[in-house]
């Protein structure tokens, strides 16, 4: 298997389940920013952080974790809000319904019993 064809096709399916345009490039800058910070510690490990090959190894790992669980808590978040906007509107539409349903039966039953 190729590990590149893998993580892209991963990274197509999360973003495909994001709701708008603006999750989608949210999850876009968290997705990528993965790697981008991986190489970016990588790079400046012999400057700054002197850290041994284990250690860094573990560090780009918990940046990359961190970074998913990012991706998923936005998910989540934007999921969540867009289904308590759903919640009212089925709610209030719900209401509506019922209201002018309880006035056509009242004519109904004005009109069958003759009543003004």
């Amino acid at each position: 298997m190729n590990k590149s064809a893998d993580w892209q096709d991963i990274k197509h399916r999360i973003i495909s389940r994001a709701p708008t345009q603006q999750a989608k490039r949210a999850i876009w800058c968290l997705l990528l920013g993965a790697p981008v910070l991986c190489g970016l510690v990588g790079f400046l490990n012999p400057i700054t952080l002197e850290l041994n090959s284990k250690q860094l190894t573990w560090l780009q790992i918990y940046i990359a974790l961190f970074l998913v669980f990012a991706t998923s808590v936005y998910l989540n978040f934007h999921l969540y809000f867009k289904l308590i906007s759903l919640g009212r509107f089925i709610d209030e539409s719900l209401t509506e319904m019922a209201e002018k349903y309880a006035q056509i039966e009242i004519q109904s039953f004005k009109n069958k019993h003759n009543i003004p």
